[in-house]
């Protein structure tokens, strides 16, 4: 199964806890646990993980990764009342990222906020709309800077 290696997993961690003020270790720390966790289905380990990201997030609060993967991870879990919060603090800080609408929208949706999901389904579009023309851009750069004609992906 691919996931983050756990010797690499053990380094970050190991790191974060003799440093728990740096910021980026500690929220790198909560969010390959939370990966290694997620992809292998052990639930066992949220709690910990979950203690580790609101410290990531306590010590910088604008950091979009330790929002984020605490929303996920409370998501995971189903708690989702609080998981609706940190993923609207996500896509408030990360309001171009499709994947952080789409989270959001599951959560309302599990929350009977219809409305509030069907907003979140526009922004995915448009979020995913904006990804896609950003794609079409760094293509045809690459294309220009090697010399190479650019394949058409239309339809013929």
């Amino acid at each position: 199964m691919a996931g983050p290696i756990p010797a690499a997993v053990d380094a970050i961690c190991d790191r974060a806890d003799s440093h728990t003020s740096e910021s980026s270790t500690v929220t790198w720390c909560g969010a390959v646990l939370f990966r290694q966790a997620f992809l292998a289905g052990d639930q066992s380990a949220a709690g910990e993980i979950i203690r580790r990201l609101r410290g990531a997030v306590k010590l910088a609060p604008d950091e979009p990764v330790a929002n984020c993967t605490l929303g996920y991870a409370l998501e995971w879990t189903q708690q989702l009342a609080e998981a609706r919060h940190w993923l609207e603090v996500c896509v408030h800080l990360r309001p171009d990222s499709a994947e952080d609408h789409y989270r959001l929208s599951r959560v309302y949706q599990m929350l009977g906020l219809k409305q509030a999901a069907a907003e979140q389904v526009k922004l995915i579009t448009h979020a995913a709309s904006e990804q896609n023309q950003q794609q079409a851009i760094a293509r045809k750069f690459a294309h220009e800077m090697t010399g190479q004609p650019q394949k058409s992906t239309e339809p013929k």
